[in-house]
């Protein structure tokens, strides 16, 4: 099964994959960005012994400046690094996490496609190696009975156009997922940061007043579930760390 994660910065993408995870461990976490620390020290605390079974794999080398430069040398390395962690990790029949999954697609795209590094524009028809590559990676999930996470730290899929990683490997997923590859299921969900409604100074004064309890803070979420292949009555619907295990819980029961 594939689980899309899409949400910006903060909305809690890493905990909610790593709940998820719980169905089906163990799990492998390939962190490329580094803003995975808070979830997995929550993580830790509420689930200690789930914990135990999370391995954690970085990038072994930058290999994109703060300016956009990227050093395809580096690039290199990291992508055979890549996909000899990605082949033992295939091994354990758990789930693999990539955070961000725009970040693998840029990395095989630096390596495999011919002046992509130099800031070249690749045209469509070229991409086949690259294309390939994350073919291949598709594939293998679903063959080594894997649960497949991707996290786009994007608020949906086309935020910043129809060029950005997020966008083209959802497309990607959405076009393999089914017709060549034979998965379970495909789920989508957006998640949003909480919107808190403090009470006005006129609702306090007027609780006290009638000698009412003060109203408290109203927290709202508009996190849900953008779509749930073969299941789509849950489109649309409110998403929660439980449902979302609810879900995965009829592929892996």
């Amino acid at each position: 099964m594939i689980l899309e994660i899409w949400g910006t910065e903060g909305t809690g993408k890493n905990y909610l994959a790593l709940t998820a995870a719980e169905v089906r461990p163990p799990v492998t976490l390939f962190a490329f960005d580094g803003n995975e620390e808070v979830a997995l020290k929550t993580f830790e605390r509420i689930y200690p012994e789930l914990f135990k079974q999370v391995t954690v794999l970085r990038f072994p080398e930058v290999y994109k400046s703060v300016l956009g430069g990227i050093n395809k040398a580096k690039a290199t390395r990291n992508f055979a690094w890549f996909g000899a962690e990605i082949d033992k990790a295939m091994t354990t029949k758990g789930t693999i996490i990539f955070d961000t999954g725009d970040q693998v697609w840029h990395l095989v795209r630096t390596v495999k496609l011919e002046g992509f590094a130099e800031g070249e524009e690749v045209a469509p028809k070229d991409h086949d190696q690259a294309n390939s590559v994350m073919d291949g990676l598709l594939y293998n999930l679903q063959l080594g009975d894997i649960l497949g996470i991707f996290l786009h730290k994007a608020e949906h899929p086309w935020e910043g156009g129809m060029k950005s990683g997020g966008y083209v490997q959802s497309k990607w997923v959405r076009a393999k997922t089914y017709k060549e590859f034979g998965y379970k299921m495909r789920l989508s969900v957006f998640l949003d940061k909480p919107n808190i409604f403090q009470p006005t100074e006129e609702q306090v004064k007027a609780a006290r007043d009638r000698k009412l309890p003060l109203p408290k803070a109203v927290v709202t979420y508009r996190s849900y579930i953008y779509e749930c292949k073969d299941n789509q009555e849950l489109n649309d619907k409110p998403i929660t760390n439980p449902t979302v295990k609810k879900i995965l819980g009829m592929v892996y029961p």
